[in-house]
This record gives structure tokens, sequence and C-alpha cells, in this order.
């Protein structure tokens, strides 16, 4: 950026022709004597100076707002250099709104660190309001890599790292669930997936009078949900808002309040051991999902998101992270 409007931006900030030049180290006449030129080289004022304090035209609001354009890029060119580094500094920020991603974020983050030390890592994990909300702020550059379960787009750069099954849980106690109780698979298989296909079911109808826990409206798992179930099923009457937490709905199910379409990832060990639960698997290619690692598509050969991708990658392709909560 020149220096002319760099001088302009800090009278913006400061308001006041005097205080920005002490700050900047300049006579005051100098410093309104440069504003003037520029001012007589755009053709517009910038600054209202009959105001107290000082304030911008309509022109110079628009001038304004274009520095403040100018000025992101500029960071984000400056972070970008700074990754050009060796890898001893740097900085890194990653979204996530999804259980698994939350579970296996540490892994990758402890073999990361391992490898790294020096990188500052940064998270913004929850998601709540809207859905697109990571998504949003990766194509913003306010995120580097975010963890996603949508389909790879072509404005960004995407890798495979998880591929989920997806089952139906619910406690025995549930209305209609003991009737079911032959179409269902132990729990220790679902944790080992130690299960032939033609224990899964085929045919959902059967579901379709169990009460089942439902996610928002419009999420991707709700999607899903409906689909496979094609519409054909009963609702819980309890609603959540906002929550996309899997735990939040998992332990629902588990004090019997109805069935969830979920991930094998939740049932703990003590809850698959125990006679209380019945676990189904879908005979569905809906029940599969992949879990992603997205980042801007220009960022991708970045080198420290490519090493986080490669280490996420590694981590992923191991068993060390799927211990048993």
């Amino acid at each position: 950026m020149e220096l002319a409007t760099r001088y302009v931006y800090k009278i913006y900030e400061k308001k006041s022709f005097s205080v920005a030049a002490q700050e900047l180290f300049i006579s005051q006449p100098a410093l309104s004597a440069t504003v003037a030129r520029l001012e007589k080289d755009l053709g517009f004022r910038i600054f209202d100076r009959s105001t107290v304090p000082l304030s911008l035209t309509p022109e110079g609001r628009i001038y304004v707002d274009y520095l403040e354009e100018l000025l992101e890029s500029e960071r984000i060119m400056q972070r970008r250099l700074k990754q050009l580094s060796d890898l001893t500094y740097g900085n890194l920020s990653i979204g996530g709104s999804s259980y698994i991603s939350y579970h296996v974020l540490p892994y990758i983050c402890k073999e990361f660190y391992r490898r790294y030390p020096g990188i500052t890592l940064e998270f913004d994990l929850g998601n709540m309001g809207d859905a697109n909300n990571l998504s949003n702020k990766l194509h913003q550059h306010e995120l580097d890599l975010v963890f996603t379960y949508s389909d790879p787009s072509e404005d960004s750069y995407c890798i495979p790292l998880l591929r989920e099954r997806l089952i139906i849980a619910m406690r025995r106690s549930v209305p209609g669930a003991e009737a079911l109780k032959d179409f269902a698979i132990p729990g220790e298989r679902i944790l080992s997936g130690n299960y032939s296909s033609d224990m899964e079911i085929e045919d959902l109808s059967v579901l379709s009078k169990i009460p089942f826990l439902c996610f928002e409206k419009g999420s991707l798992t709700q999607k899903r949900f409906e689909e496979m179930m094609e519409g054909n099923y009963a609702s819980f009457p309890y609603t959540i808002h906002n929550a996309r937490h899997s735990v939040v709905h998992y332990n629902m199910m588990r004090v019997g309040l109805g069935a969830l379409f979920t991930i094998d990832l939740l049932i703990s060990s003590a809850d698959a051991t125990s006679n209380d639960f019945l676990y189904f698997v879908p005979k569905s290619p809906l029940s599969y999902r992949t879990l992603y690692l997205r980042c801007a598509k220009e960022a991708e050969q970045t080198p420290i998101i490519k090493r986080f991708l490669e280490v996420a990658t590694e981590v992923c392709a191991s068993d060390l992270w799927r211990h048993k909560n």
C-alpha cells in the first residue's frame, strides 16, 4: 500500500490529523498537504473537515472500505509468506463441527506437535447457527482447514480422512424395540466391525414405528436419515436446536428417549457389552459417509497446510485413535 494511503487510514483510525501526525512522526502541515494532493488526484474529498471528530465523506467511506480490503489482502499475503519458512514457526487455524473430528483431532495434533512444535494452532469448533458457517470462514480466509462431510467442491481442495459407518442405536426399553431384537447386531461386533452383510437390515420399514431422536432440520445427518428411511419414521417429541454435538443426542438415546441414527464411535465399551441396548446396521450406501479435510484450492501446497494434511492422513489411516470412550 502506498504511503499516502497509509496516512489516510491512520487519520481515519484516529479521527484527527494532529494525532495521526504525531503517531506517524511527521508534521501536521506535511500530512495535510499529502492528503490534499491525494484528494486532488482522486477528484473528491476523503474527509469532512467541518465535523468534530473528523468524519468521512460518502466518497471517503467507499475509499476507506477499499483500503481495508487492501490491508486484509496484505495480511493474507504476509501470513502465506511466513508459512513458506522452514516450519519452525507459523500459524494454522482449523474448524470442525462433527463428533469424529473432535475425537480424531487430538491424535492428529499430538503427532503434528511432535514434528512441528513451533507451529501455533487455533481451533474453531462447534459451528453453531448456520451449517455453512465454517465453510464460509474457509472461503473468507478466516480458517485454513475445515473438517467436513460435504462433498469436494471445485473451489477447494479436499482429502478423504475416514469412512464412517452409520448405525441405529436404541435402548431396549423404547416401545417396540424388544420386538426387533432378532435384527440387532451385538455391540461388540459393531465396535470391531466383525459382522457379515447378511446381518444388516435392508428393509428399514421394520423400524417405522420406533420414535427417533432427530437432528436439526436441514442438517446433513438428518437429510441422510430421512432419505434412508424414505420419510417413513416416527419422531420423538423433543427437538435440539443449535446443538451439533452428537453426544447430546447419544446420551438422550442412552436414557431411553427414542432411537438414534449415529456412528459406532459413540458406543462405549460398557454400552456394547450391556444387554440394555440394541444396534442395527442399515444395508444401504447411505449408511457410509466420508470425513474430509478441506482447504482453499490455492493453499494446498502451502508448507504448513501440506504437512498437516500429511499428518492427518497418517493418523487416520492408523487404528491408534480408535480407543473407546
